[in-house]
């Protein structure tokens, strides 16, 4: 399983553009079996269900063989491939400000605070930056 170390520029690039890793949403699945190799977990599309491509922390939910949303986790240290690399909510929030991006805080849940701009959000424990979604 790859593993994916996010620095703060991989992270202003996603509050931008939603891209990350390379990653973004229209890509097709042979595109993302060339960035990330075969999928660990693998769910086909059954019917209106999106198919999902799982690597660990990274999950990637495709309909019709095109990625329509995905998802970065550090919550489960034993499963996860993902390192946030020391990126605080209150860097993340100084450069929201710095840049006039629009971003509203959505909830709390089990001590996680969760952010949105557009279509993408951030999900910060204690300070720290540990989950990132778009298309969701």
């Amino acid at each position: 399983m790859q593993h994916l170390i996010l620095r703060e520029d991989d992270i202003y690039l996603f509050l931008n553009s939603g891209v990350i890793k390379e990653l973004s949403l229209g890509m097709d699945k042979h595109q993302i079996i060339n960035l990330f190799g075969r999928p660990n977990n693998y769910e086909p599309q059954r019917k209106f269900k999106k198919e999902i491509m799982g690597y660990g922390g990274l999950n990637i939910y495709l309909l019709d063989g095109l990625v329509k949303c995905f998802s970065m986790s550090a919550l489960n240290n034993e499963t996860s491939n993902i390192n946030f690399e020391g990126i605080s909510k209150e860097c993340i929030l100084r450069y929201v400000n710095v840049h006039n991006l629009s971003i509203k805080k959505l909830f709390e849940f089990d001590d996680i605070e969760y952010f949105q701009m557009d279509n993408r959000k951030l999900g910060f424990w204690e300070d720290a930056l540990i989950y990132i979604s778009v298309g969701m």
